[in-house]
């Protein structure tokens, strides 16, 4: 025989969770709590219809039905976006605060557009029509088909060094570079500004960029001894940096 006690507990629970259903469906219905707002801050590169689109929030839903961590993990689905934060606030307000990743570099593939690249060397989007590369760091696929967005294309570390590269040259030997190329087997060459070019040989593993500081290092030893403003400089291959070679 059941415990009259418990069987009341029993029928309590149940009508407890029974109340608890209509006040949500009543709670997703009513219209007070009707997304009526998406409020977007951070954005950039993004516009914020573009946020909104990507967050899956549906004006007219209700604001019961938002899930913030669920709207943040559609975010993270847009390259653009580094991270998010998500709050519903009643009664019809959500607000979506992004950081977007900033672009270092444009990778140029063999053919097709050019791509903003993040500091961790994925192709975050093309260039479009007005967009400017500035004075971010081009480098040149010689060989390479057109990325998808959201691919990495190259070591993060080599796109660490190249940069490092592009900021301290003009103070180590009074140069500027005009573009980093990096052929089908990984050999990277530097372009400069005055047309000649600095051979570094291939960079695909990480014991092979650590070699760049030593490389770089020759550029400046051999300075003295030539004239890196000459229109008959070619190349300066410091592929091995104890025996520099100049043409």
């Amino acid at each position: 025989m059941v415990d009259p006690g418990i069987r009341w507990r029993r029928l309590l629970a149940l009508g407890l969770a029974a109340f608890e259903l209509v006040v949500l469906v009543v709670g997703l219905l009513h219209p007070a709590l009707t997304v009526r707002h998406v409020d977007v801050r951070g954005e950039h590169r993004l516009a914020a219809g573009e946020v909104v689109a990507a967050s899956g929030v549906d004006r007219g839903g209700s604001i019961l039905g938002v899930d913030p961590s669920t709207v943040a993990a559609r975010l993270q689905r847009s390259t653009w976006v580094r991270s998010s934060q998500v709050s519903a606030q009643l009664p019809d307000r959500v607000l979506i605060r992004i950081d977007e990743w900033k672009p270092v570099a444009v990778y140029q593939p063999a053919s097709g557009p050019g791509y903003f690249l993040s500091d961790q060397a994925v192709a975050l989007g093309p260039l479009g029509d007005q967009d400017s590369a500035g004075d971010l760091l081009p480098v040149q696929a010689l060989q390479a088909a057109e990325p998808r967005p959201g691919a990495r294309v190259l070591d993060p570390r080599l796109l660490t060094a190249l940069v490092n590269i592009q900021r301290t040259l003009p103070r180590l030997i009074g140069q500027d570079v005009k573009v980093f190329t990096v052929d089908s087997c990984g050999n990277l060459t530097l372009v400069s500004s005055r047309g000649w070019q600095a051979q570094f040989g291939r960079m695909l593993t990480g014991e092979e960029i650590a070699t760049l500081h030593d490389k770089v290092a020759a550029l400046r030893a051999v300075a003295p001894n030539v004239d890196y403003n000459s229109p008959d400089l070619q190349t300066v291959n410091v592929m091995n940096p104890a025996a520099v070679a100049v043409r």
